[in-house]
């Protein structure tokens, strides 16, 4: 009986760790990107856009792409984007599902 019971707990474990990953798989994750622009908060959410161009060895987009800053990341990332447009440096981004024009930027750092 302690075998199936353990057996049992196990299996929802393992259930519960792929549907909790799960959704973190669906963001999109750009290791080398330039930003193009910056611009202001034109949105009514106040969200400020920016232009991001796929500079990786097998990039998911061709040209420049518009993209905006979460809430979640708010005056840091764009502080980190204002950065790395001025230093000229390339960023790693994680894009919200699905990774359109449009679509949140949910985490950004400068690149070496």
């Amino acid at each position: 009986m302690k075998r199936r019971t353990s057996i049992f707990l196990s299996a929802i474990v393992c259930a519960l760790l792929i549907f909790s990953v799960s959704n973190s798989f669906a963001d999109v994750e750009v290791k080398v990107a330039r930003i193009d622009l910056v611009g202001s908060a034109t949105l009514p959410s106040g969200r400020p856009p920016i232009n991001l161009t796929d500079m990786s060895a097998t990039p998911k987009w061709t040209g420049s792409r518009q993209f905006f800053i979460s809430d979640t990341i708010g005056n840091s990332g764009l502080a980190t984007a204002l950065t790395a447009l001025s230093l000229e440096k390339t960023v790693w981004v994680v894009i919200a599902d699905p990774g359109t024009s449009g679509s949140l930027i949910k985490n950004i750092y400068v690149s070496k």
